[in-house]
């Protein structure tokens, strides 16, 4: 029972591996079963961990309040808004039931070897992703478009200008993307703990597959957000207060000055029969790509939805793209802070953001340490993914990337205790 119940960073690494190749089991109609299988598993570890050992002091509030906010989405399950039981339950797994693996991973010891181990486990076990994703860059089949088929946004999130985007096992190419970034940012931080060259050659190897997975994904967000992250990885490292202000002034500067005269030079690049090009082209001229008119339109029927039950919100899942049954209002958000203010209202989204909040402080506290500086990239990433998706529904990539928050965390706290 220990064993099975004992729960560490292996453990954690080993859930996390389960729920990535979980999708594999959608070509089978099993999927459900094994992703709840994992998710009670998961809970069962928290709570055999609490119940033997405890919940340590120094993370006491955040788990918390990161428990209220679990509770809070719960309940939100019987929101007069949701007319049946089924629908409130697929929201709440869609959107919240992701903070269960931040609690588990506020709860375990963390040492440099053991998570040394722990990253390089995450980046071998998702080898095999990328090797696929790279296969359908390559060569797309019939059989691929299965994977796509299983997305609950519609076959039109499959191709973008008329092209094909890559998913590798999972239902979406976004998700691919954004393990594409979180697999290239484990491996900068894995680097120098390898000192042989054929180590250095496979580790190399495996971020080429994930800038080729990237690119097939086709996914501008993600492509966006590794830039944010190498910038702001790089922009932690000055050493100094100074040159971080002055790093993110040349950042701040270069983001003004594209917007105000890049965009025009860029126009042309829209109509580009160059895929590379019309890319590049509708990242720096967002404001003129349909789909991101389209989110804004859906933006605006959400906070006028909103303000009519700023208190207590539609219910969960009520802005979920793959919840459109089961609710009387239901305005689907590409956005995570506006998803929260509609599902759990001004309290949850306020619980939401103050829990951000105090990641970033303590991840902020590790930016003199390598992992530090990479865990808070990533979580600036993500802070800017949420405003292009609905990140906690991004499972199971997700899952890895809040995972990663609570061991820094955790991390953080057991180092200013000793």
């Amino acid at each position: 029972m220990d064993k099975f119940l004992k729960l560490d960073l292996y453990k954690l690494s080993t859930i996390l591996l389960f729920m990535i190749y979980s999708n594999v089991f959608k070509l089978v109609g099993i999927y459900p079963i094994i992703s709840l299988v994992i998710e009670i598993w998961l809970i069962l570890c928290i709570v055999y961990h609490i119940i033997k050992v405890g919940i340590p002091l120094n993370v006491f509030i955040i788990f918390i309040l990161t428990f209220i906010l679990l509770s809070l989405s719960f309940v939100q399950i019987f929101n007069d808004n949701i007319t049946s039981l089924s629908a409130g339950l697929m929201g709440f797994r869609k959107t919240s039931i992701v903070w269960d693996i931040f609690l588990a991973s506020l709860l375990v010891t963390v040492t440099h070897e053991q998570l040394n181990i722990f990253v390089k486990r995450i980046i071998l076990g998702g080898a095999p992703v990328l090797l696929y994703g790279m296969k359908q860059v390559l060569f797309f089949s019939t059989f691929d478009n299965k994977f796509i088929q299983n997305n609950a946004a519609g076959l039109y999130t499959g191709t973008i200008f008329g092209e094909q985007r890559m998913t590798s096992i999972f239902s979406s190419a976004s998700h691919l993307g954004a393990f594409s970034v979180v697999i290239i940012l484990l491996v900068i931080y894995y680097w120098n703990n390898q000192y042989r060259l054929m180590q250095k050659l496979v580790l190399l190897s495996i971020i080429l597959l994930s800038i080729v997975c990237l690119w097939g994904s086709l996914s501008r967000t993600m492509i966006v957000v590794l830039i944010i992250c190498l910038s702001s990885y790089f922009i932690f490292k000055l050493k100094t207060i100074n040159q971080l202000v002055i790093g993110l002034t040349v950042v701040f500067s270069f983001v003004i000055y594209n917007n105000m005269n890049l965009k025009f030079y860029f126009e042309s690049w829209l109509i580009s029969d160059n895929m590379f090009l019309r890319l590049i082209g509708t990242i720096i001229n967002a404001s003129s790509d349909s789909r991101l008119i389209g989110r804004g339109d859906q933006a605006k029927e959400l906070i006028e939805l909103t303000r009519q039950h700023l208190i207590i919100g539609y219910g969960i899942g009520s802005s979920e793209a793959a919840t459109y049954f089961g609710y009387i209002y239901h305005v689907v958000s590409d956005n995570l802070y506006l998803s929260y203010l509609m599902e759990t209202g001004i309290f949850g989204v306020c619980l939401l953001l103050f829990i951000l909040f105090y990641i970033f402080v303590n991840l902020f506290k590790l930016k003199d340490e390598k992992f530090g500086r990479i865990v808070l990239s990533l979580f600036i990433g993500t802070i800017f993914m949420g405003f292009t998706g609905t990140t906690t529904a991004m499972y199971p990539i997700i899952q890895i990337i809040i995972c990663f928050f609570g061991i820094g965390v955790s991390y953080q706290k057991q180092k200013k205790d000793f």
